[in-house]
């Protein structure tokens, strides 16, 4: 079971009409602070997560239009935010359009006081677990890309000026450590250089 949300929880939520908005508020009121609007448009919704600090955004919408997928898709480019979708009518294979988009959960005729805490707490943890994955694909691509630019930048030095493959590592290192650069960087140097002056200077130079 995904761990509560941390006390100081603050939800937005857009779109729901006054039976929604109480059905919500008592749901919410002893696990979040709830601020509520009554349209569903990005532009208000980013601006009530700036202001409220919100840690979640929910929407709610009698049908998962197209204003509704393009409004999600936007609040979370601009927040990176979990965003849970509540409709109460939505055509075939919409959910996978919302997930798309970066909806963290996408309910259709579920919003019931009992369900609302934790759809949210699943939202929030499936967020985090997403996020930590894009960072460690991102980080995956920048070191792979780095270990390129070495091999690359070490075979210049290699060809161009005579040297053995740990000659060439080894003064690209003293670069790195003189300039206080990471190896990758002078190595990018090394590489933008070989291709302006067809032959760089020695690394350590």
């Amino acid at each position: 079971m995904p761990d509560a949300p941390s006390q100081g929880l603050v939800v937005a939520v857009a779109g729901a009409n006054s039976a929604q908005a109480m059905t919500i508020a008592s749901a919410l009121a002893q696990e979040a602070d709830v601020s509520f609007l009554q349209e569903v448009r990005s532009p208000a919704i980013i601006e009530a997560v700036q202001k409220t600090g919100a840690s979640l955004v929910l929407l709610v919408s009698a049908e998962a239009d197209d204003l509704l997928l393009s409004t999600c898709g936007e609040v979370v480019a601009a927040t990176q935010l979990p965003v849970v979708v509540f409709a109460e009518s939505a055509p075939p294979d919409t959910a996978g359009q919302f997930v798309r988009r970066g909806a963290s959960s996408f309910i259709v005729k579920g919003l019931s006081a009992d369900r609302i805490m934790p759809i949210i707490e699943t939202a929030m943890e499936r967020h985090r677990l997403m996020s930590a994955l894009q960072s460690e694909l991102i980080n995956s691509r920048n070191e792979l890309s780095a270990r390129k630019s070495i091999e690359r930048a070490k075979g210049i030095l290699m060809k161009q000026q005579s040297l053995s493959e740990a000659e060439a590592y080894d003064s690209m290192r003293r670069a790195a450590m003189a300039r206080g650069l990471k190896l990758a960087e002078v190595a990018e140097t090394i590489i933008a250089l070989s291709g302006v002056a067809g032959e760089p200077r020695q690394a350590g130079g």
